[in-house]
């Protein structure tokens, strides 16, 4: 009779402690802040996201706008600041997210359009932050991928420095 009883025993002790483990498992889970088998925490009606005005432009890159705004104005060609790189080139290939992704959440610091918004140029003003690997990996893909849709790029330290008006006008 032991003999019957004891595998039976074993097997309800098995039971048991796997039952508990089990209970454990989803206790911890429910308890951990922000965790729901089904939504992410970003994703819960409760949650209040929190978000602070932000400026457009850096010091630097308004001084520079300021200074090629008059000259834009001159040639009648239009100014506009921080363009998504996804809005100026495409992947040739429309299902290519990888190509996408590259250029998805990169801006050029300024286009310069004519009065019928033809694409003139892009401008990148490279300031210190450009000397990094990170950055000169970014400008490098960058410069490759306006060079591949014959976007003039034309890029500088200090555009104050050079003649803009002629530089322009030379592209016009």
């Amino acid at each position: 009779m032991i003999e019957i009883l004891a595998p039976a025993l074993c097997l309800i002790v098995i039971m048991i402690i796997m039952i508990t483990k089990t209970k454990k498992t989803e206790t911890t889970k429910n308890k951990s802040p922000n965790k729901s088998p089904n939504k992410s925490p970003n994703k819960s009606p409760n949650v209040v996201l929190k978000y602070k005005k932000s400026n457009i432009l850096t010091l630097n890159e308004k001084a520079q706008y300021v200074h090629l705004k008059p000259i834009t104005d001159k040639l009648h060609l239009n100014l506009f600041v921080k363009v998504r790189l996804a809005d100026i080139i495409e992947p040739m290939d429309s299902n290519n997210y990888t190509a996408f992704n590259k250029i998805k959440a990169k801006h050029i610091d300024f286009m310069i359009y004519d009065k019928s918004l033809h694409l003139i140029c892009a401008l990148e003003l490279d300031d210190s932050s450009h000397n990094r690997k990170d950055r000169i990996e970014r400008d490098n893909f960058v410069n490759d991928a306006l060079k591949s849709c014959n976007i003039p790029l034309i890029r500088s330290y200090n555009f104050k420095t050079m003649n803009m008006e002629k530089v322009l006008s030379d592209l016009l």
